[in-house]
């Protein structure tokens, strides 16, 4: 009896996580990436944000928003097929 309610729980938590890892998250616009010249405007932009905000609580989701924004920037950069030259890339 203890095995079968073992097992049934380990798979319910192995399906579960089958489960959740099936769903996609929809990522931000990469906006400007690493490879243009004005990256570092972005850069400085999303300084100024976070040092305007004073909150701390906004600050950790400026900051999960801020790297949702990487992932994105990554991905471009890897879908890219000449990465020196973004305007191909899109």
């Amino acid at each position: 009896m203890k095995r079968i309610v073992i097992s049934s729980m380990l798979a319910a938590f192995l399906l579960g996580g089958v489960a959740s890892a099936k769903e996609q998250t929809v990522l931000p616009n990469p906006g400007i990436t690493p490879e243009s010249p004005f990256y570092f405007l972005d850069r400085i932009g999303e300084a100024l944000q976070e040092f305007f905000t004073f909150n701390p609580e906004g600050k950790a989701r400026l900051q999960i928003t801020f790297a949702a924004e990487r992932v994105a920037e990554i991905e471009a950069a890897e879908n890219c097929s000449r990465p020196l030259d973004y305007a191909y890339c899109v």
